[in-house]
């Protein structure tokens, strides 16, 4: 999955997934509702893209001077210290209550936030047809006050189940134990996927995330070969500037994080970025290939 930072003095920071179908811009912002939840549904179609029932869900974020994160069902969807932005969250919910965590934290290298450090956190639900008016699923608004707010803080919500033709591939996956012998088995796997990159060969990169398509597709009710056909097409979008590259990777200090009940490890550099990146383009924009993998049949697969 490729999260694409894009440099811009209005916004600041906006992302864009690759593989799955995002839609183009931030949402409008709903009206302001208390933190919280809105009442699930109970209704459990087998086929939720034909019933119509499938929804996709975005999140949506606005903040500035203040270092947030945020963790659905134990596992990092948002991290970043200012700007705006947003991403489709569907292949992160299960069919099953989903916990959601938000932390949020002074900027790097501060005590405390500035005045006027805020941060706008929602998540919406649109139908297949995106409508002006998006259901708003979460919201939660934080503003520096005077005296300051403490901090950190970190918040705990439950999000209602999602409606899912089936569970998620990882869901099934069993928990791990990380050691010397399957953090090289896993570096193995991030060295493949950086030859490809390297090697800008978009078919090895649709094979090696063949997995996480599947994941897509059940997650957003749309044909595997739609799927596909839509990373394979991004990846060769990115891959037509002649001067694109993949920056070194350091696979000596690479760190693992267990997430999701351990059924998954997210690798990352030591300050917590993606360990795969593109070197900036002529507008200084880079691209972020986030690795997170399960073992699946005994083989260490990427997933989300």
């Amino acid at each position: 999955m490729i999260r694409r930072i894009i440099k811009s003095k209005s916004i600041g920071i906006a992302t864009k997934l690759v593989g799955v179908a995002l839609f183009t811009g931030v949402a409008v912002l709903a009206a302001p509702v208390a933190g919280g939840l809105v009442r699930a549904q109970t209704q459990k179609p087998t086929s939720p893209a034909e019933s119509g029932s499938m929804k996709f869900y975005q999140s949506e974020v606005h903040s500035d001077e203040l270092g947030l994160d945020v963790e659905i069902n134990g596992i990092s969807v948002e991290s970043d210290e200012g700007g705006s932005g947003g991403q489709l969250l569907n292949t992160f919910l299960l069919g099953e209550p989903n916990h959601l965590t938000i932390t949020l934290h002074p900027p790097k290298g501060a005590a405390r936030p500035p005045a006027g450090a805020f941060v706008i956190f929602n998540i919406n639900a649109f139908g297949r047809v995106r409508t002006s008016k998006p259901e708003l699923v979460y919201h939660y608004e934080w503003r520096q006050t005077n005296p300051a707010k403490p901090l950190p803080a970190t918040i705990h919500a439950v999000l209602p189940p999602v409606v899912r033709a089936e569970p998620l591939s990882w869901q099934a996956a069993p928990k791990i134990t990380l050691n010397a012998q399957s953090e090289a088995a896993i570096n193995a796997l991030v060295k493949r996927y950086y030859a490809a990159l390297a090697a800008k060969d978009a078919g090895q990169l649709s094979e090696l995330l063949r997995n996480s398509s599947r994941d897509a597709s059940i997650a957003l009710g749309r044909p595997l070969a739609d799927i596909e056909a839509g990373q394979k097409r991004r990846y060769q979008e990115e891959f037509a500037d002649s001067h694109w590259r993949v920056k070194p990777v350091d696979y000596a200090h690479l760190q693992y994080h267990l997430c999701a009940d351990n059924r998954i490890v997210a690798v990352a550099n030591p300050n917590g970025s993606a360990p795969l990146v593109s070197a900036p383009d002529a507008n200084g924009s880079t691209s972020e290939f986030t690795v997170r993998v399960a073992l699946l049949h005994g083989q260490w697969t990427l997933v989300l």
